[in-house]
């Protein structure tokens, strides 16, 4: 299955598929199934559709060697889970004195 490739014919509506090699993400517009495999094929959120809980994208199979043939279409369905994307933000901001040698009750 060296030669057994996925290219993406309908991009997500909601994200993106993405390539992760070394410390570089790329679009995704082929894979192979090594990449699936080692967890280099992911799928980003675009964080704008944030009521959107589905997503879905679709790929042909191909014989790389045989770039003719290939199968039908078939979508893959993403779910989409919720969590927290806001920045931490300071909500008590107070100077904390310590005096060495002094007993104080606080």
């Amino acid at each position: 299955m060296a030669d057994l490739e996925f290219v993406v014919v309908r991009q997500p509506v909601g994200g993106r598929l993405v390539l992760h090699q070394n410390d570089t993400v790329l679009p995704l517009i082929r894979f192979d199934v090594d990449d699936l495999t080692t967890g280099r094929v992911a799928y980003e959120h675009d964080e704008v559709s944030t009521g959107a809980t589905v997503d879905a994208f679709s790929v042909v199979a191909r014989l790389s060697s045989t770039r003719g043939k290939r199968s039908p279409p078939r979508t893959v369905h993403v779910a989409i889970a919720a969590r927290n994307v806001q920045p931490p933000y300071l909500t008590n901001h107070r100077v904390l004195r310590v005096n060495i040698g002094i007993r104080q009750a606080f």
